[in-house]
């Protein structure tokens, strides 16, 4: 059970944070806290950086993180004592958001790390339909596109769309890569071969009842030992594959296995 806070002072400018919340934590081992004070209570404008209730004086940018950080390190920045948490008001909050993201940045102790940006270059087609590179396939990917690490470093990849010049839409091709860039089909066909296809057409009732009427795409491909329904490969070490499927459009259900 964590020990209960001690927030006993508020904070002001110029003015060492209160030594009984020190003494309390060093002594009793309650967290420290503090609270910015609420000089301006009256006009509800949060707290002062100088002056007195009667006469407070505005705070800026500068003077407020500062009277942050005499509560975050009661005793200075040299010493380990910090305060797990500042209570302060909304108004002062949305006038200085970089103070106190700054604030928070120092009561958890790791910095918060700068944006995270990728460059990915100019984008590139990598299937062109009617052209080798696309192995058969138009359409792709529909979405709906999963993968499996295999032993040699290489990718199989599950990709809906069209194949066999047409053919068959609304299925679910097999193709492999390394870098994810170039492609080939799996095995030496010269085309993706299709996995998961649709298990027929629309133009009946009947066939709007079939739970994968019209559409094929797999969400999410996973090893199985069940060689049933819903097959759609082995994994290269001669574990079956089977697929969690998107069903058709007709149907407003979540997702559920093939069979």
């Amino acid at each position: 059970m964590k020990p209960a806070p001690a927030v006993l002072s508020f904070l002001m400018n110029n003015t060492p944070a209160n030594w009984f919340v020190i003494q309390s934590a060093q002594t009793l081992g309650t967290m420290v806290g503090f609270q910015t004070n609420n000089y301006y209570s009256l006009t509800d404008s949060g707290a002062a950086c100088g002056g007195t209730p009667a006469n407070p004086v505005p705070c800026t940018s500068a003077p407020y993180l500062s009277q942050l950080e005499t509560g975050i390190f009661p005793l200075g920045k040299d010493y380990g004592l910090r305060s797990q948490y500042i209570e302060l008001w909304a108004i002062n909050a949305n006038a200085f958001p970089q103070d106190i993201l700054q604030a928070h940045s120092e009561i958890v102790a790791t910095p918060i790390p700068a944006d995270v940006v990728i460059n990915l270059g100019a984008p590139q087609q990598l299937f062109h339909a009617g052209n080798p590179d696309a192995m058969g396939m138009t359409t792709v990917p529909d979405m709906h596109t999963t993968f499996i690490r295999q032993a040699d470093s290489t990718y199989r990849v599950w990709i809906t769309g069209h194949f066999y010049g047409d053919s068959v839409y609304g299925a679910t091709g097999l193709i492999t890569t390394r870098d994810f860039l170039k492609y080939k089909p799996v095995g030496n066909p010269p085309t993706a071969q299709v996995v998961l296809a649709p298990s027929c057409r629309p133009g009946s009732a009947s066939c709007w009842n079939q739970y994968d009427a019209d559409y094929a795409g797999a969400d999410l491909v996973f090893p199985s030992q069940d060689v049933g329904a819903g097959r759609v490969g082995d994994d290269g070490s001669g574990r079956a594959l089977r697929a969690l499927p998107r069903r058709n459009s007709r149907h407003q259900c979540a997702d559920r296995f093939s069979d």
